[in-house]
């Protein structure tokens, strides 16, 4: 366990070197999750461009940074909007493909979960490449993920 959230607080602190902050909010409401539809979720021949509306559904579930899904560096959009990137925890929405991540909560190298006051933002945008793979540019750079 140690292990798994040591690499963790590694790879975010890579993650969010290279991430813009956005402007914290004033007394606004926890970001609300992009809709989904209620029945199962089909993803487009990996060919095929996913319709605009449809990203936020495709970027539903689990993601490996590092191509490999038996890593820790993993984030997970739920489609509740709720968001665990590899110890952070909060919320995500989606607007066109730039996802906006709020992070109230951190789970420290001790194991120990810290609530974040004020909340932290990190935005960055998505490109869907394929059923199960995408980039997320933050700040000019490429970083590949893949759906595990």
């Amino acid at each position: 366990m140690a292990k798994r959230v040591l690499l963790a607080a590694m790879a975010l602190g890579a993650l969010s070197a290279c991430q813009e902050q956005a402007p914290q909010p004033k007394n606004e409401a926890a970001p609300v999750a992009a809709e989904t539809p209620a029945a199962p979720i089909e993803a487009a021949p990996s060919n095929a461009a996913a319709p605009a509306g449809d990203l936020a559904a495709w970027l539903v579930g689990t993601w490996a940074f590092s191509g490999e899904c038996s890593t820790d560096l993993v984030v997970t959009y739920e489609a509740d909007g709720k968001l665990d990137n590899s110890g952070n925890h909060g919320s995500w929405k989606l607007d066109g493909d730039t996802i906006t991540e709020t992070v109230t909560e951190r789970t420290e190298m001790e194991g120990e979960t810290v609530k974040l006051n004020p909340p932290e933002q990190l935005r960055y945008t998505v490109a869907r490449t394929g059923d199960k793979d995408g980039v997320l540019t933050i700040n000019g750079r490429k970083v590949p993920i893949r759906r595990c």
